[in-house]
């Protein structure tokens, strides 16, 4: 059951975040004419929406529920983590030049700090240096700071959107929003599949250059109120799925933060 709302940049709502809180089961909003009840109705609608249309998939190392953190409203997309709504406008995904996964990784970023206070985002990083990311641990990069350490890729990849170190565990990941059905999601599918291209050799290998006893490979999806048709998705669910898995995972950026969580 949903316990709290919170609200920004929609409607009648500034940009300082409002809260509703102490919901119960049943609730009644009172108010004049534009003071944001017919909003409270609207974001409730698109979120069960987009609980109705999940594909109910669990991931099989989590034994999650797979529901998006993304909800669309308005032309924007909320990120939701915890307690933060933060509207992140995307103008044309073809230009946004991973400024939303970077956005959705510092949220991440501000939620793990709460647990490990000497955690660093990229930003409060000075020394890059391969020397810093195998001697030190609690760091995330993103995308375009994994292309200037010249990050090895896994065979067919053009790049990945996050590299986390956190204790002796190093967490690679590629980020992706479906929003689309067709051949968009069959290439945001074939994309994403890539990052399971990794051999065991080159996996040795990144242990050894980051000091870490695990390397783990993260397709994190927020899948909006798209269903999952493409073949190319149901493949990957496949190996996931696989008994003998131990090390991809298929999650929203929320399961994400709990996985991380749970290494605490």
């Amino acid at each position: 059951m949903i316990e709290s709302i919170t609200i920004s940049s929609i409607a009648t709502f500034g940009t300082t975040p409002e809260q509703v809180n102490a919901l119960s089961l049943f609730n009644f909003f009172f108010g004049s004419n534009g003071t944001g009840k017919t909003t409270l109705k609207e974001i409730e609608s698109a979120y069960i929406r987009d609980i109705e249309a999940t594909d109910n998939i669990s991931n099989a190392l989590l034994g999650l529920s797979f529901n998006s953190l993304i909800v669309e409203y308005d032309g924007f997309f909320e990120v939701i983590i915890s307690d933060i709504l933060t509207p992140v406008e995307l103008i044309n995904p073809k230009r946004r030049q991973g400024s939303f996964d970077k956005e959705v990784f510092r949220l991440i970023s501000i939620e793990i700090k709460k647990h490990i206070q000497d955690f660093q985002f990229e930003t409060e990083i000075a020394d890059l240096s391969k020397e810093f990311l195998r001697d030190n641990t609690n760091w995330l990069l993103t995308e375009k700071t994994t292309m200037r350490i010249q990050f090895p890729l896994p065979q067919y990849a053009k790049k990945i959107d996050m590299l986390c170190k956190i204790n002796c565990k190093l967490f690679i990941g590629t980020h992706k929003e479906q929003q689309a059905s067709g051949g968009a999601q069959d290439n945001q599918a074939v994309d994403a599949g890539f990052l399971f291209n990794y051999e065991d050799n080159k996996l040795k290998e990144l242990r050894k250059e980051f000091n870490v006893r695990e390397v783990y490979l993260c397709v994190i999806l927020e899948r909006g109120n798209a269903k999952l048709t493409s073949s190319y998705w149901k493949r990957i669910i496949d190996i996931i799925r696989n008994k003998d898995n131990e090390d991809k995972y298929l999650l929203s950026s929320m399961q994400f933060l709990d996985l991380i969580k749970a290494e605490l």
